[in-house]
């Protein structure tokens, strides 16, 4: 619950790129794309991004491994998410 979330293009001054301004739109809705991306170079903390759909979960600092391990653990167990993420460890 510590974290935030921010993007560099309001603080350098130049437009965000397209991956993010069109992923944040998707993920979170428009209006709140813009005041992550925009001038407003909102930095939501892990609640607020969780509330908007920027995240999934929100954990405490401590809960943070074992939430993840259980994560690891559930994606793996599904053969479908195992089947179709295949490879990726296998390019580097």
């Amino acid at each position: 619950t510590n974290a935030t979330f921010s993007t560099p293009f309001a603080r350098l001054g130049v437009p965000p790129e397209g991956c993010s301004s069109v992923h944040f739109a998707r993920l979170m809705g428009p209006e709140n794309a813009m005041r992550m991306l925009g001038m407003d170079g909102w930095a939501p903390t892990a609640k607020e991004a969780a509330a908007v759909g920027l995240i999934n979960e929100c954990v405490s600092s401590e809960d943070l491994l074992d939430a993840a391990h259980a994560q690891l653990r559930s994606r793996l167990a599904n053969a479908d998410y195992v089947k179709n993420h295949r490879g990726y460890a296998d390019t580097a």
